[in-house]
């Protein structure tokens, strides 16, 4: 008499149970997934607007040291360090000489003595940041550098805002001398984006919004980001981008 094995497999029940199970395990781990991948974005996009922003005050602070500067107290007068009639709310333009040891460019290398001044301009153009050194010969550098909007791992600049520390105390227009005139004492009595020409320019204020040019779904602001003077930012509520603003004063060391 033959014995018939009998072969069971698994139920159409117990396959529907175990593919709803799977179905749930997939699930969890994708939005797992989905979701360290969302944050590993925004952490890098917060982490190049850092990384520019330290750089953008950084050398912006550096430059601005040496406005004044000359290798010799006899130089030739007057000497404006910080020139009050080009300067606004989103250039500076300043001179200073080098002795070949001291002064950097806007590239950051050191630059060669002089005879003549050499004059810097830091410069917003439209959503990059600009720095213009003259020795006769005007050569730019770009600080940032932004691409079209979206499409690359770069920073955008929101805005660059400058306000001067003007002392009104013996106002005697421009810097002749590295001291304080009799009855100034160099410290701003008052701050201004528009300085009126031959003002006494002692401490600069420089701030910085930059934003990312790549979007994050994770990205979300409930009110408007504000620029430098306290004005919201348009859109900043719904293009989903990362912004930070950046903040340094400068006293100016070679004083008018």
């Amino acid at each position: 008499m033959k014995q018939v094995l009998m072969q069971r497999g698994f139920s159409l029940v117990e396959l529907m149970v175990s593919l709803t199970l799977g179905s749930l395990v997939i699930l969890a781990l994708g939005q797992i997934y989905s979701s360290t991948s969302a944050s590993r974005r925004v952490q890098e996009m917060q982490s190049r607007l850092a990384e520019d922003g330290r750089f953008v005050m950084g050398i912006s602070s550096r430059l601005l040291l040496q406005a004044g500067y000359r290798s010799s107290p006899v130089y030739g007068t007057p000497f404006q360090s910080i020139n009050a009639s080009v300067s606004t709310a989103s250039s500076v333009t300043f001179t200073f000489d080098t002795d070949a040891v001291n002064q950097i460019g806007c590239n950051g290398t050191v630059e060669a003595a002089s005879g003549t001044n050499r004059s810097v301009t830091i410069a917003q153009s439209s959503t990059g940041l600009n720095c213009t050194y003259n020795n006769g010969t005007a050569a730019t550098t770009n600080w940032v550098v932004a691409a079209a909007s979206g499409t690359s791992r770069g920073v955008e600049v929101v805005d660059f805002n400058l306000q001067y520390g003007v002392d009104t105390g013996n106002n005697t227009g421009a810097a002749s001398s590295y001291q304080c005139a009799t009855a100034a004492d160099c410290i701003p009595d008052s701050y201004t984006s528009t300085p009126t020409a031959g003002a006494r320019i002692v401490a600069v204020r420089v701030c910085t919004v930059l934003r990312s040019e790549q979007t994050a779904m994770a990205v979300s602001r409930p009110t408007a980001f504000t620029n430098c003077t306290g004005g919201n930012i348009a859109a900043s509520t719904s293009d989903r981008k990362v912004y930070r603003i950046f903040r340094t004063t400068v006293a100016m060391r070679n004083r008018s």
